[in-house]
């Protein structure tokens, strides 16, 4: 189907506008720059150049401009020159793990309002080793779930086997524990079996 003379301008316009976006993959750019030279009927092999690097002006990235620019001197064809700009965008991506493209922002994760509770205030001495011990739903203490609060639940708090419970679970986690806490948990837990075996004679 022929293009009209109108459609043909709109055609040539919108290649001239083609330009690398900020969150674009350079695949997406080729796709769309070959697909409107398909339109616009562009077959010389310096005109197709000329196009695509156009769509790189002001792009900010010198690795692309590089290629770009040794281009003639190289004598790179323009199927050569895409292929070494899908191989430098992949190096670029490769430096910089945490982000899929080099333009883009990692997205900011916010925290639903509704999701919010109430947080008891010596929840906000926390160590850097918080994130990976539990935090009581009811209290907001750091350090136990709401099974196991004393708040909650205060007849927990003079059983032995909760006590013993929670020394092992501090002693076999991989944080480095703190030392007074254990020794104090470990006397606490001595005492009460020595009260057990009194009872018990």
């Amino acid at each position: 189907m022929e293009n009209s003379g109108e459609n043909q301008e709109l055609l040539e316009d919108r290649l001239r506008e083609l330009r690398l976006g900020k969150h674009q993959q350079l695949s997406q750019l080729f796709e769309q720059l070959d697909d409107l030279m398909d339109l616009c009927r562009v077959t010389d092999a310096e005109h197709k150049m000329n196009n695509l690097k156009r769509c790189f002006r002001g792009c900010g990235i010198k690795e692309y401009e590089t290629i770009l620019n040794l281009q003639k001197h190289l004598g790179l064809d323009i199927d050569q020159v895409k292929a070494k700009l899908l191989s430098e965008e992949s190096i670029i991506q490769s430096k910089q793990p945490d982000r899929l493209h080099p333009f883009k922002r990692p997205p900011i994760l916010k925290e639903p309002h509704h999701h919010q509770k109430s947080v008891h205030l010596n929840s906000v001495k926390s160590s850097s080793n918080d994130h990976k011990r539990p935090t009581c739903e009811h209290c907001g203490k750091v350090g136990h779930t709401e099974d196991r609060c004393w708040a909650k639940h205060p007849d927990l708090k003079n059983s032995a086997p909760f006590k013993k419970a929670r020394v092992n679970s501090v002693s076999s986690s991989s944080d480095i524990p703190n030392k007074e806490k254990v020794i104090k948990d470990a006397h606490n837990l001595v005492k009460s079996a020595q009260n057990n075996k009194s009872t018990k004679k």
